[in-house]
């Protein structure tokens, strides 16, 4: 296993088990450099993979922001239809339908 994946594992068992909760700051890239013993090259590829998985969010002078849970659950790949997605989700979905119309295809 490659270190930067070493990090990102750590890092992300550490979000799940709320050492880090949401919306509070990782420890800085220097910081996480030393504990890690990574350059920081390795450190900034482990920190851009968890903002692509939407767990952290880097804001430029501030650093990786921990993000809730909740925003990342929407599945963006794999298979699952909308109507599993509400059944698993622990919110009301509901769908209102403000207008309808019927409408004929001009090719016919």
């Amino acid at each position: 296993m490659s270190k930067y994946h070493e990090i990102v594992r750590e890092l992300s068992e550490r979000i799940a088990h709320k050492q880090y909760p949401a919306n509070s700051y990782l420890p800085s890239e220097s910081e996480l450099c030393k504990e890690f013993d990574a350059s920081r090259d390795t450190v900034r590829k482990a920190l851009n993979l968890l903002a692509d998985r939407k767990s952290i969010l880097k804001e430029k002078g501030k650093g990786s922001k921990v993000l809730p849970v909740e925003v990342v659950t929407f599945p963006t790949s794999g298979l699952i239809s909308f109507k599993e997605l509400a059944f698993h989700s622990p919110q009301t979905i509901e769908t209102d339908v403000l207008e309808f119309t019927m409408t004929k295809d001009p090719k016919e």
